[in-house]
């Protein structure tokens, strides 16, 4: 059974999830900055606190693929360790005291939770929510910080914000 929660401010994960949040428009803000100086192609880029990666384009290839490692899943390749991007990249996460945060792991925020297990977290207009399901136990008990909402509630929230809705409003 699925669990539908409202994620309030007086909750670890609000927090986490925000700061996360926060932090990949900065991370984001870097990497194109990165990008933009190495005449970098592609849009499709990973990094975390190892290195940098992108998704390289036939330019960036031609460009890039002495510095480039070989390719991993998805056709990702990360910098090599001693190209001046990686070096760089490494560089400006040490002098700015920059972290790479990875989105909160809902799982994380429940007691009792083990074995296989979906979960959601989003949030809209400021408003965070956040759903588990859990093989193991149906009814999940509220961590302090959410409020329990019903199943429906939330995938109405849901379906009235997906963005491939028809438009009925004519």
């Amino acid at each position: 059974m699925e669990n539908c929660f409202i994620v309030t401010e007086q909750s670890e994960l609000h927090k986490d999830y925000y700061d996360y949040r926060e932090n990949v428009k900065i991370v984001d803000n870097i990497v194109k900055g990165l990008m933009d100086k190495y005449n970098i192609n592609t849009k499709y880029y990973y990094v975390d606190k190892f290195g940098f990666a992108i998704e390289p384009t036939e330019k960036d290839v031609e460009l890039f693929d002495k510095m480039l490692k070989v390719p991993i899943e998805n056709g990702i390749r990360f910098f090599k360790k001693y190209s001046k991007i990686h070096k760089e990249w490494m560089d400006i996460l040490k002098t700015k005291n920059i972290k790479v945060l990875r989105k909160p792991f809902v799982g994380f925020y429940f007691n009792g939770v083990h074995g296989k297990f979906k979960t959601r977290l989003f949030d809209i207009d400021d408003v965070l929510y956040c759903s588990i399901e859990c093989g193991s136990v149906d009814d999940i008990e509220c961590p302090e910080g959410m409020k329990r909402i019903k199943t429906s509630e939330f995938y109405k929230i849901v379906e009235d914000n997906s963005e491939d809705k028809s438009d009925t409003d004519k």
